[in-house]
């Protein structure tokens, strides 16, 4: 804002408009990179540059005169939409990745599970695939027709079998709690 300032005073004489313009514009950009409460700042220091170098009476400070509170009331709305436009920007794009990512590990788990021969072997390493796949520490995979469980980690039993086998005949579709772990019921096919 003091290199518009320095610029428009000394280097090149400009309008009381050209310097809104300009000044505006560091407003938005300010609002478009960082949060709401720096392009507010500039909002104020810019209200201020401009009603001291660019309004009559040049070198004063006339917060009086209706002229400065348009510019003020122009920076701040210009600060406040673009900082909320950046912001949901931001957010959408964020949502984006993650959806990508999680695309990306079902891919990933997909290709895992079409390596297996058969459906025993797939009930073996389908725990490992999907905590190695998606970063969880450790993960247990009841089987009810086997009636047997299936561990990422055959020395971490996580829940015992009795647990497991309560949790798939509830019939909860839900995710639920229990010690700390969360279960989550598969249900496939009738």
């Amino acid at each position: 804002a003091l290199l518009v300032v320095a610029l428009f005073r000394k280097v090149l004489p400009v309008n009381p408009t050209t310097a809104a313009l300009c000044f505006l514009m560091l407003v938005v950009l300010t609002a478009s990179r960082w949060r709401l409460a720096y392009s507010v700042y500039l909002s104020v220091l810019c209200t201020l540059l401009y009603n001291f170098f660019f309004l009559p009476p040049v070198g004063r400070l006339t917060i009086t005169d209706p002229n400065n509170w348009v510019a003020l009331a122009a920076f701040l709305a210009c600060s406040v939409l673009v900082s909320h436009l950046s912001e949901r920007e931001h957010q959408h794009a964020e949502k984006a990745e993650r959806g990508r990512r999680e695309v990306e590990r079902l891919y990933e788990f997909s290709q895992q599970l079409l390596l297996q021969e058969d459906l025993r072997s797939a009930a073996r390493t389908t725990p490992s695939v999907v905590a190695t796949v998606f970063g969880f520490r450790a993960v247990a995979l009841y089987v009810r027709d086997d009636e047997g469980a299936h561990y990422s980690d055959p020395r971490n039993e996580l829940l015992p079998l009795v647990d497991l086998k309560l949790a798939a005949n509830q019939g909860e579709t839900g995710v639920s709690l229990r010690d700390g772990f969360r279960v989550i019921p598969l249900v496939l096919g009738m």
